[in-house]
């Protein structure tokens, strides 16, 4: 998502799922969206704001440790200055990509878990 002229990306990375579940009503992602319908917008701003924060930093971290590359960070200023509709477009993004990378994950998994038939010769 480009955000002042700069490309900030999002991930569920082990660590940015395990951060964002902490801050989840409950500890559940899964109960996420209804809490931001039922919340107060004090309260729903903070648990958006919080996890674009962590899920930017989540692939920024991801990039630097598994392809060298640095990519811009999001910092806890940057994300109280962000207008509403800004926010409300990066919790998208940032959900979205959270949800993709950990439906990868289970296919992957499964993937190895699966039986091969035995070759014939």
């Amino acid at each position: 998502m480009i955000i002042h002229g700069k490309d900030y990306r999002f991930a569920g990375t082990v660590e940015g799922i395990e951060r964002l579940g902490k801050i989840c009503p409950g500890g559940d992602i899964n109960a996420m969206d209804g809490f931001l319908e039922t919340a107060t917008v004090s309260e729903s701003i903070g648990l958006m704001r919080e996890a674009v924060f962590i899920l930017n930093n989540a692939y920024a971290d991801y990039m630097k440790e598994w392809e060298g590359e640095e990519v811009p960070r999001l910092t806890q200023g940057q994300t109280k200055s962000l207008t509403l509709p800004v926010l409300q477009g990066a919790m998208t993004e940032a959900m979205k990509s959270m949800r993709a990378d950990a439906q990868a994950e289970m296919e992957i998994t499964a993937k190895k878990n699966e039986v091969s038939p035995p070759e014939e010769n």
